[in-house]
């Protein structure tokens, strides 16, 4: 008897697995992925503001958002630094201001990303819809022209809900 369900319980295992191993690789279910984004044609066709209104936008006070980490849009979320502030460019466009690269606070450089690339995702910040090459490609941020908001400013960000 020890026999028979020792050989079921190794069928069982056997078949559980070669389910799993026979779906297609990266297959997620429909709706959105780590970044926030629609995983269908559509999103792709999206402004940025377009992106960030999808992410249902908040009442945030600036001082809030400051030292936050800052997420990278990748499924590992790993850090990329630590919110610094934020400010409003010449054109009137926001922008989330953070320390960016170093190692372990020093050696680090301002950068600066739209505030509608970004959302908040419980206690950290997340840039959701530049990529991580492009985050290491940016200019490093002198904030010329640009004026940077107090910190009881009240300012709209999207949620990430991963």
């Amino acid at each position: 008897m020890s026999v028979t369900h020792t050989s079921f319980r190794g069928v069982v295992l056997v078949t559980g697995l070669a389910m799993i191993f026979s779906l297609p690789i990266g297959a997620r279910a429909e709706g959105t992925d780590q970044g926030g984004h629609r995983g269908d044609a559509i999103s792709q066709e999206l402004s940025l503001a377009e992106r960030a209104a999808l992410r249902h936008p908040q009442p945030v006070r600036v001082g809030d958002l400051l030292n936050r980490q800052v997420l990278e849009p990748s499924i590992h979320q790993g850090v990329l630094g630590r919110v610094a502030g934020v400010s409003r460019e010449i054109d009137g466009s926001l922008v989330l201001v953070f320390r960016y690269g170093g190692l372990l606070g020093f050696g680090t450089r301002l950068v600066a990303v739209p505030i509608e690339a970004t959302a908040l995702l419980g206690q950290f910040m997340q840039v959701t819809d530049v990529a991580p090459a492009q985050i290491a490609a940016l200019p490093t941020w002198t904030g010329a022209g640009a004026a940077p908001l107090g910190k009881d400013e009240v300012i709209r960000v999207g949620i990430n809900r991963n």
